[in-house]
């Protein structure tokens, strides 16, 4: 009885995780201490008898059972933040040695710190387990394809101090205004699994709503994406969040939705000739590029976005027949992104981006590296 009520408590700790919700920092850490003594592995078997015993198709089984993965949920406390502790907001605690995130004219500004050793039983591949992970965005205009900078440092907590953004240079986030020393919120975590979120998907349109699919204890809606470290990115059926990392990356964004598998596969059926379609599509896109910055004021707040679209634009078609030529192993190598946050907004901390979710990838190349210089960034929602 004692472990059924453990499991029901889990359920209800995970399905508050997506909003916010903040929990009683005894409470968060009860359950903590549950998921370290049973283990991973054993939820994991857990997991995989409640599918088995759905009356899913084999092969569907099969694909939840391969997709299961790690994450560790996020859950934001009202409570003390220590130097070195895991936080959402306020000033970033770095080494003594380290200045402040900026560049000529700007700062960036704080998201969260998460201090690494706080992963319990962290078995992530190639994830560090000691360390800070710092996020930084610049402009949370450009949702998109979001300026940021993740630093790692691996240091000692009593090395670290609070240090605050310069006071000759700006912030060129204006939804994060007011942000002070105080405006923080403790972060802890607890360990778990998800699945594909496009298998979710997938499951829920083609099964449990034009068929009568039964899954029992099997509750699908446990394995969403939400305030996480790892797991998969939250997306919708149609789209490809790693697909997006990479091309924007690439600096070849403009062809995400000229090249998602469902756009490829309309072709191929009315025999239109990819090549000659994208080619025409990009010289479309420059066009209307070009009649933005035409019609609107240089000193316009986002024309330096649209003068960079526009750049980015052309590149493409400079390298358009090379990629095209190649489509397939972008494909392939796109699949080497992972994502290592998400989160969404949290208006107590000062890290406000609307109703979206906040998403940093990285190339499981400079994972194993621990190398995270080159970071993709979205808001996406």
């Amino acid at each position: 009885m004692k472990h059924i009520l453990y499991c029901r408590f889990l359920k209800c700790v995970l399905l508050n995780m997506g909003s916010l919700q903040y929990l009683n920092a005894n409470v968060f850490s009860q359950a903590l201490a549950v998921i370290t003594r049973r283990q991973v592995n054993m939820i994991r078997n857990e997991v995989i008898e409640k599918v088995v015993n759905t009356t899913l198709p084999e092969n569907i089984k099969q694909d939840i059972i391969n997709s299961l993965t790690e994450r560790y949920l996020i859950n934001i406390e009202k409570s003390e933040v220590s130097i070195g502790d895991s936080k959402i907001g306020g000033f970033p605690h770095l080494p003594k040695e380290y200045s402040y995130p900026q560049e000529e004219t700007f700062y960036y500004e704080f998201v969260a710190q998460i201090n690494l050793s706080e992963l319990v039983e962290n078995n992530i591949p190639h994830f560090p387990t000691k360390g800070i992970l710092y996020f930084f965005i610049d402009d949370d205009f450009n949702v998109g394809n979001v300026n940021s900078k993740v630093i790692f440092i691996d240091t000692e907590n009593s090395n670290l101090e609070i240090k605050t953004p310069p006071q000759n240079k700006r912030s060129r986030c204006e939804s994060f205004d007011g942000r002070t020393e105080h405006t923080e919120l403790r972060l802890k975590f607890l360990k778990g699994l998800t699945i594909d979120q496009h298998l979710i998907d997938y499951i829920v349109n083609e099964y449990l709503i034009k068929q009568d699919v039964k899954i029992a204890d099997f509750d699908i809606e446990d394995f969403y994406t939400r305030d996480q470290i790892c797991g998969f990115p939250a997306t919708w059926r149609i789209s490809n969040s790693e697909w997006w990392a990479y091309l924007t990356k690439m600096r070849f964004g403009s062809l995400y939705y000229l090249t998602l598998d469902y756009q490829l596969e309309n072709l191929k059926k009315q025999n239109i000739n990819f090549k000659v379609w994208v080619n025409n599509k990009v010289d479309e896109l420059i066009t209307k590029q070009k009649d933005i910055l035409v019609k609107h004021d240089r000193n316009a707040y986002i024309y330096s976005y649209w003068e960079k679209e526009l750049e980015d634009l052309e590149f493409t078609k400079q390298n358009l027949n090379d990629f095209t030529d190649d489509l397939a192993n972008h494909k392939l190598n796109s699949k080497n992104w992972r994502q290592i946050l998400s989160i969404s907004s949290v208006y107590d901390a000062k890290v406000r981006f609307g109703d979206g979710r906040m998403e940093f990838f990285i190339n499981v190349d400079d994972l194993k590296n621990h190398d995270f210089s080159n970071i993709y960034c979205h808001i996406y929602g």
